[in-house]
């Protein structure tokens, strides 16, 4: 339309016959308008998910430094302590300390390297060395009970393997479960108890010590472990016992597949470490 043929129009006040040619004008508009906002609106959803996928990166990050460091440094004090104790009266224990000193931080520098490998090697690379599981938990308990600090473990249930996402996770629970008691509890006994049950593996870990810690930096490690349970589906609870002490219930859902499968195989995530596993934790040679 033509401004002459426009001005006409409004100039004899017949905007009605304006009104088809606005429509058709106003539709490409409308679509474009429509066209940006979904833009918009899906280059901020893609910006917000990719800040979620870093956030839980680093917490992930964060999360094994704080299990893997905070434990190794935990048994390394608890050594030094007997060391120094005994270093006068019985120098061989002492010696027995230091050697364990030594193999800690040794372990924990070398479970480090395979944590940070792991994060590193985006492309699936598989690190040096296997992440822990549930196969390593007599070691683990080892290095608490060497300390002097009595610590028993209890398998319930058929031992068979797991995904290593939950091999991962059991383990960590306890570890960390055990660091707290070691650091916070002045327990003078542990114990950590690994469920097989039918679609789980449940975790119990119970202390005689004094219970729960107040402070600001309390139960900072109970959070790591609650949200590596939540992170699997599972559940995590932990307070003070009953009889006093402290609890840590921990509950991991295993996927349908492992559930459906009579050999214990798991396909390619975990089925070498996990079966190692289980032979480990149910006394078969490997």
């Amino acid at each position: 339309i033509g401004s002459e043929a426009i001005g006409r129009i409004v100039d004899g006040g017949s905007l009605s016959g304006f009104a088809p040619y606005l429509g058709w004008l106003l539709v490409p508009w409308a679509v474009g308008a429509v066209k940006r906002a979904w833009r918009e609106s899906r280059t901020q959803q893609q910006s917000e998910q990719a800040q979620q996928r870093r956030y839980e990166e680093r917490l992930a990050v964060v999360r094994e430094v704080h299990d893997v460091v905070g434990h190794g440094l935990a048994v390394i004090n608890l050594q030094a302590g007997v060391a120094l104790h005994v270093l006068d009266r019985r120098p061989e224990q002492a010696e027995i300390a230091l050697s364990a000193i030594k193999q800690a931080s040794k372990d924990s520098l070398d479970e480090l390297r395979a944590t940070l490998a792991v994060f590193r090697h985006a492309d699936g690379a598989a690190p040096l060395r296997p992440m822990p599981g549930l196969g390593d938990l007599p070691d683990l308990v080892s290095s608490v009970r060497v300390g002097g600090l009595a610590t028993e473990l209890s398998i319930t249930g058929q031992p068979r393997a797991a995904p290593s996402s939950v091999d991962l996770a059991a383990y960590r629970i306890v570890q960390e479960s055990l660091t707290n008691v070691v650091r916070h509890a002045r327990a003078s006994y542990v114990t950590v108890t690994v469920d097989y049950q039918q679609d789980a593996i449940a975790v119990r870990v119970v202390d005689d010590g004094i219970g729960p810690m107040p402070g600001p930096d309390a139960g900072q490690g109970v959070t790591g472990m609650r949200e590596r349970a939540a992170s699997l589906g599972g559940r995590l609870s932990a307070g003070r016992g009953d009889s006093g002490g402290f609890v840590v219930d921990a509950w991991l859902p295993l996927p349908d597949r492992v559930l459906d499968s009579d050999s214990g195989s798991v396909g390619d995530e975990s089925a070498e470490p996990s079966s190692i596993a289980a032979e480990q934790l149910s006394g078969r040679p490997r």
